[in-house]
C-alpha cells in the first residue's frame, strides 16, 4: 500500500493501493490540470524571506532543470547507444516546446553530437560537462583535475562558454582547487550524492563555485506515474509558495531503458512546470545563471572574520 499526502487549499489525504490503481481522485486532478492560472496559497513568510522578498531577490519561486543527455560511447553497449540517440532528439523538442531553459548534460561538448540540436531547439539553453564514475572516481584523484580541464578547455576553445559540471555518479567530496582552475561556476550533485558541506565552507568555494542542491529525479517509477506527477506538482506548488528553489533532473539513460511512453510523461511532467512558468510562480533559471545569480550575492556580503568573533573570547581570558 501507498499513501500519499497532497497539500491544496486544506490538508487531503490519499490513499493508493496497490491492487486499486483507478482511485476516482478526478477533483483533485481538475485542480492541479486546470488552464487557469495557478494560484499560490498567501502564507507569512518569515523576517528574513521578507527582507529578501522587499530587495526584490525573491520575487518568485526558480525551478532550474538539468538533463543527464549524453554518456561516453565506451560506457554505452549498442542497443543503448540507439536509445540515446533517439532521446537526445527528442528532449530538446519536448524542453523547446514547453518554452522552458535547461542544463544538458554531455560527455564532451566540444564533440557533442547533440550539440547543434541543444543550442539550436531554442534560446537559453546551457551546455554543461556531464561527470561519470571512470574518471570522476572521487573527486581527488589526478584523473579527474586532468578530465576537468580538458573538457572545459576543448569546450571553451571551441566557442562554448561551459561552466557547469552535472555529476552523473555518486562522490562523497569533491577537490574545490581543480574546479576552479577549470573555470567551473555551478556543480550539480547527482540525485544520490551526499556532498559533505564542510568540504564547501570556504572562502574559495564562497566566492568561486555554488553547489546546486540534491535534483529531484523526474521519472516514472514502475506503473506509478501519477505518484510521481503528484510529488512532482507539490514540489512546484511549495517552491512557489515558499519563494525557493527546486532542482530537477531527467537522467536520458533511464527513459531509454524504459518503454516509449516515458517522453509522453516527460512531456506532460514539463507542461506542469511550463505552466507555473506561464503563471509567474516560477523563474526557470539555468544552472549557470543560478550560479552567477548566487555568487554575486556572495560577493555582495561580506564573509565573518573568525579573528574578530574570537576577540571577545581572547579580551576575557586576559582579564582573568
Amino acid at each position: 500500500m501507498i499513501e500519499l499526502t497532497i497539500e491544496t487549499r486544506e490538508k487531503m489525504h490519499f490513499t493508493f493501493r496497490g491492487e486499486n490503481r483507478r482511485v476516482d481522485i478526478s477533483g483533485l486532478f481538475f485542480e492541479l490540470s486546470v488552464d487557469e492560472p495557478l494560484r499560490t496559497c498567501p502564507r507569512e513568510l518569515s523576517p528574513a524571506l521578507r527582507v529578501a522578498a522587499m530587495m526584490g531577490r525573491f520575487s518568485c519561486g526558480r525551478v532550474a532543470l538539468s538533463i543527464d543527455l549524453e554518456l561516453e560511447l565506451s560506457q554505452q553497449s549498442l542497443p543503448q547507444h540507439e536509445s540515446l540517440l533517439q532521446a537526445s532528439s527528442l528532449l530538446p523538442e519536448i524542453v523547446a516546446a514547453h518554452q522552458l531553459q535547461a542544463t544538458w548534460g554531455v560527455a564532451d561538448p566540444a564533440r557533442s553530437a547533440a550539440r547543434e540540436s541543444i543550442l539550436q531547439s531554442s534560446p537559453g539553453q546551457e551546455l554543461a560537462v556531464l561527470g561519470q564514475q571512470h574518471w570522476v572516481g572521487n573527486g581527488r584523484n589526478p584523473h579527474f583535475s586532468r578530465e576537468l580541464a580538458r573538457r572545459f578547455g576543448n569546450a571553451r576553445r571551441s566557442g562554448i562558454d561551459c561552466r557547469t559540471l552535472l555529476l552523473r555518479s555518486s562522490a562523497r567530496s569533491i577537490d574545490l582547487a581543480p574546479l576552479v582552475a577549470a573555470g567551473v561556476h555551478a556543480v550539480r550533485p547527482a540525485s544520490v550524492c551526499q556532498l559533505a558541506s564542510a568540504d564547501f565552507e570556504t572562502p574559495l568555494a564562497r566566492h568561486a563555485v555554488w553547489v546546486a542542491p540534491s535534483a529531484a529525479l523526474v521519472h516514472p517509477r514502475g506503473g506509478w506515474q501519477l505518484a510521481a506527477y503528484l510529488q512532482l506538482a507539490w514540489r512546484l506548488r511549495t517552491a512557489a509558495r515558499q519563494r525557493k528553489l527546486v532542482s530537477l533532473a531527467i537522467d536520458a539513460a533511464l527513459l531509454a531503458e524504459q518503454p516509449a511512453h516515458s517522453l509522453e510523461f516527460i512531456d506532460k511532467m514539463l507542461s506542469l512546470v511550463s505552466r507555473h512558468v506561464s503563471a509567474g510562480n516560477l523563474q526557470c533559471l539555468t544552472s549557470g545563471e543560478m550560479a552567477r545569480e548566487e555568487l554575486a550575492s556572495r560577493r555582495g556580503c561580506p564573509a565573518k572574520s573568525l579573528l574578530r568573533s574570537a576577540e571577545p573570547a581572547v579580551r576575557r581570558s586576559k582579564v582573568a
